[in-house]
This record gives C-alpha cells, sequence and structure tokens, in this order.
C-alpha cells in the first residue's frame, strides 16, 4: 500500500504573530524539521504540508534529511492533490514533539479499517493536558496524540466540510474516527522498553506552544538520548557533563562526527602522552574523553543526525582505547627493563576483544544485548572492567606511584569480566535455545550435570 504524509501549518506561536508553532526549535532544529525527519526515518517519501499563512516560509525553507517530495499546498487545493484512494496517509499534529514509536503504532495497525488514530485517556496526567486536541470516540472523550492514521479518501472527504479551511486537522479526524471506522489507539499502554536505548523510556508527547518552553523541550529530548545499562562512570559521573555539552552544541552547525573525530583525534594525543611517561596528564585526558564519548551518540539522537559513518565510532573507540594499553607498556616495558607491561598489555586487550566478539554474536543470535540480558548482567555491567572503570582504577595506584601494579590489577580485572561474561554467555544461550527449540531443552535437560 501507498503511505504519505500531510501535516497542517497554520499555528501561531503564543506571544508571537509572525512565528508559526511548527519553527519553534527544540533539540537544535524546528519541530517540523524533527517531524520530516521522522516521517523519512519511517520511509515515507511523500509529505504535504497544507498551509493558509505560512506558504512562502514553507517554500523558501531547505529541510535538510527530509523525504524525497514535500510539497506545500492550501487547506483549498487538498482535494486537488493526487491522492489515491486507499492510500494511508500518516497525518501529524504541528507543533508537538512527538515519539516516533506513536507514528509506527498507528502505521502498524491491522484493522481492517486500516485506520488507526493514537489517543490518550482524558484523564491521563500528561505534559501539556489543556493543550490537546480534544475528539470523541467510541462514546468517550480523549486527547489526541497528534499522530493518525487515515486513508485517502477520508482526506477528500473532509476537504468538503464547511469548517474544513479553518480546522482542517479536526475535519479529517472527524471523518475518519466517524461511525466507528478508526480504532483508538492508547499510547498510554504502549510498551516503554527501547532496546537501543536498553531501558526504560517513556514515550515523548510534549506540545510545544511558544519559545519558552523550547528550553525545557530540548532538555527532555536530550534525556531521552541517554541510553541505560552502562559501567558506572558513564551511568552516575558522565551524564551531567554530556548533557550540559549536548545543550550548548544542539544551536550550533557542529556535527556528531565532528564530535567523534575530536574525540579519536584528543584519545591518539593521549597515547602519546602514556607513551612519553605523562601517565597523569594521560590519565586526567583519558577522563575527559570518557566524557566526550557520550556526547557525540547523545547530540546525533537529540538532533536525528545518525549516520552511517557514525555507525563506525565504536570501531574509533576501541583503536582508541587498545592504543592506550600499548602506550602504557612501551613507557613502563623502558622503566621496568622488561616485557611483563606489554604481556599485560596484550592480556587486556585480548580479553576485551573475546568479550567483544561474544557480546556480538550473541546480539546477532539473539536480537538483544549480552549485557542487557538480565537483570544479573545488567548490575555487573556497571561494575565490569570497560575503558571508564580501568580508567578510574588506576587512578588509586596513581596517587601510590605504582602504575606497573595498577596495570597488572586491570589486567586481572579484564580477566575477570570477560570469564563471568562466558558464563552468563552460556546460561543465556542456553535460555534462549531451550525458549524457541524443544529438541534444544530436551538435550540441555538429558546431559545436566546435576
Amino acid at each position: 500500500m501507498n503511505i504519505s504524509a500531510l501535516i497542517i501549518v497554520n499555528a501561531k506561536a503564543k506571544g508571537d504573530n509572525d512565528l508559526s508553532r511548527s519553527f519553534l526549535k527544540a533539540g537544535g532544529i524546528t519541530l517540523l524539521e524533527r517531524q520530516l525527519r521522522q516521517i523519512k526515518q519511517l520511509g515515507i517519501e511523500t509529505v504535504r504540508l497544507v498551509t493558509r499563512s505560512h506558504a512562502d516560509l514553507l517554500e523558501k525553507t531547505r529541510f535538510k534529511n527530509a523525504p524525497k517530495t514535500v510539497e506545500v499546498i492550501s487547506p483549498k487545493d487538498i482535494a486537488a492533490s493526487p491522492w489515491i484512494a486507499d492510500e494511508k496517509v500518516l497525518v501529524l499534529e504541528e507543533g508537538v514533539l512527538i515519539d516516533q514509536r506513536i507514528m509506527k503504532a498507528v502505521l502498524g495497525s491491522s484493522t481492517k479499517s486500516k485506520r488507526c488514530v493514537a489517543v490518550f485517556p482524558a484523564n491521563t496526567v500528561i505534559y501539556g493536558k489543556g493543550l490537546g486536541l480534544k475528539l470523541k470516540g467510541g462514546g468517550q472523550e480523549v486527547l489526541f496524540a497528534s499522530a493518525a492514521a487515515v486513508l485517502g479518501t477520508d482526506v477528500l472527504a473532509a476537504a468538503n466540510y464547511i469548517d474544513f479551511g479553518r480546522e482542517p486537522l479536526k475535519a479529517i479526524l472527524k471523518e475518519a474516527i466517524g461511525k466507528g471506522k478508526a480504532v483508538l489507539k492508547d499510547i498510554s499502554k504502549m510498551p516503554t522498553y527501547l532496546p537501543d536505548r536498553r531501558r526504560e523510556v517513556k514515550v515523548m508527547w510534549r506540545p510545544v506552544a511558544e519559545k519558552s518552553e523550547t528550553d525545557k523541550a530540548t532538555r527532555a529530548l536530550i534525556s531521552t538520548a541517554q541510553k541505560g545499562v552502562l559501567d558506572w562512570p558513564a551511568r552516575w559521573v558522565h551524564p551531567p557533563f554530556e548533557n550540559f555539552l549536548v545543550e550548548q552544541l544542539c544551536p550550533t552547525p557542529v556535527s556528531p562526527n565532528f564530535i567523534t573525530l575530536v574525540t579519536f583525534v584528543l584519545g591518539m594525543w593521549i597515547t602519546y602522552l602514556f607513551a612519553t611517561g605523562d601517565m597523569l596528564l594521560g590519565v586526567a585526558g583519558a577522563l575527559v574523553i570518557g566524557v566526550l564519548d557520550g556526547v557525540d551518540g547523545k547530540l546525533a539522537r537529540t538532533k536525528m543526525m545518525q549516520t552511517r559513518i557514525g555507525e563506525f565510532e565504536h570501531i574509533l573507540d576501541k583503536i582508541v582505547e587498545y592504543s592506550w594499553y600499548f602506550g602504557i607498556a612501551w613507557y613502563l616495558s623502558g622503566v621496568e627493563g622488561n616485557a611483563l607491561p606489554w604481556a599485560l598489555s596484550i592480556i587486556i586487550v585480548a580479553f576485551a576483544w573475546a568479550e567483544v566478539a561474544q557480546g556480538e554474536f550473541f546480539r546477532r543470535l539473539t536480537g538483544k544485548q549480552l549485557d542487557d540480558a538480565g537483570d544479573f548482567e545488567r548490575k555487573f555491567r556497571i561494575i565490569g572492567a570497560r575503558r571508564n572503570t580501568q580508567i578510574w582504577m588506576f587512578i588509586p595506584f596513581a596517587l601510590m606511584d605504582a602504575w606497573l601494579w595498577g596495570f597488572g590489577f586491570v589486567a586481572f580485572y579484564a580477566a575477570v569480566t570477560f570469564f563471568v561474561a562466558q558464563v552468563r554467555f552460556f546460561i543465556r544461550v542456553r535460555d534462549y535455545g531451550s525458549e524457541k527449540s524443544l529438541e534444544i531443552k530436551k538435550n540441555f535437560e538429558d546431559t545436566a550435570y546435576f
């Protein structure tokens, strides 16, 4: 089925009659541009922007990362647009931060009518209560959650309503909901777990009516960009610094890929510091890198600027991390006059790489991260050997000027972390295989040791 999108751009920002709500910014981009990027990510290639008073502005605006076709039309010309009768149309309310999960939910509706309207119960306490559009469906009053999937025939029929020119969104929803044709999707009951965040993330629905609300909206977006299941520095120490930097960078043209490149260059400079014996400055720089390492991804998710190049950021992280251990080994081997530091660096890198390979196999097999496979794994990730935790481990040894002992402890803990992960890997693979196959379950039962 052909799918297009429709956004009605009419509402004025409160306190500013010259500014459309769609052009208020949150997270460094306008609300309209964010919705267009979301639509593109859903694979929709055609968007119609319906407006009475902002046609000139919309025509002049160059939207980045938008769908292939963005057409600006007036309400009176909507019936003349090339609608397909059974075409599914994603209708979005302007001036609202809408979670992409809401859009997917209405588009994924399998009802016979293929119409679905996202709503909240009228008594639900949510941000912006009183700002949303109230609807009646199934004999009850509900609050429109800013996204609906209707048919092209609904849009054409609504265009004939007397009040369509004044309130086109209401007319389209009235036509779609009338006579029980559309299913009402209560998004307050939607699952909140996001696999890519590895945590529960409340469904975003936030009207932005005036400029004074944009800073709070930006901070809300940054908050949802935070990942879960992290080591303790990334979970409790880094976020305040990351969030501050992301908030400052959002209005600028600085891209996440640029932050990745800067972090990589600084990381290699720290390798040089370690290799030349400037250990304390190297550790201090590594702590800073720990913060910067979270900024690029969080900035990309906040501004919706994820790219395929950004996916290679993890590879650069590993290059930097492993080069640090070899840089430390280079310096300490000269100080100690033996190859023990080199052996320790190889142990650290070998176990780290083995754990990465093991985790990647588990992800491809099950579709889940091993670190996020269960409660034990999530808790162990907090204290397990990772770049952040290993650098912090050096600090007490640095204070005692016992660098080799610190390097040895890091190697020991890297080995412990791998073997714990190895045991959990076998347990989780067994559980997954037993869940998917009765034969595998029986084999494990028949060969149990006790």
